[in-house]
C-alpha cells in the first residue's frame, strides 16, 4: 500500500481509489485472505521460484463496489 513504492505504487493507487487505505492496511489483508478461500485457482504457472497460482474473482470493497481482482 505504499505510494512510492517501485513495483507497488500502482496496486496501492487501484486499491485506495476501491477504499482501501495506508492506515487500515489490515481490511485490505484480510480481503486477499478472504478472495483466496472464497475463489478457487483458475490458474496454476511454473515459476522460477514454485508453482505461480492465479485467482480471478470479485471482492468487497470497502466504498460498496465490487472490482474483479486477479490475485497471483
Amino acid at each position: 500500500m505504499s505510494p512510492t513504492h517501485r513495483d507497488g505504487r500502482h496496486k496501492a493507487a487501484l486499491f485506495t481509489r476501491f477504499g482501501f487505505s495506508m492506515a487500515a492496511w489490515q481490511d485490505l489483508a484480510v480481503t486477499l485472505r478472504q478472495h483466496a478461500l472464497d475463489h478457487e485457482v483458475t490458474k496454476e504457472e511454473d515459476a522460477p521460484f514454485g508453482k505461480r497460482y492465479v485467482i480471478e474473482d470479485i471482492i468487497q470493497a470497502p466504498d460498496g463496489r465490487t472490482p474483479m481482482l486477479r490475485a497471483v
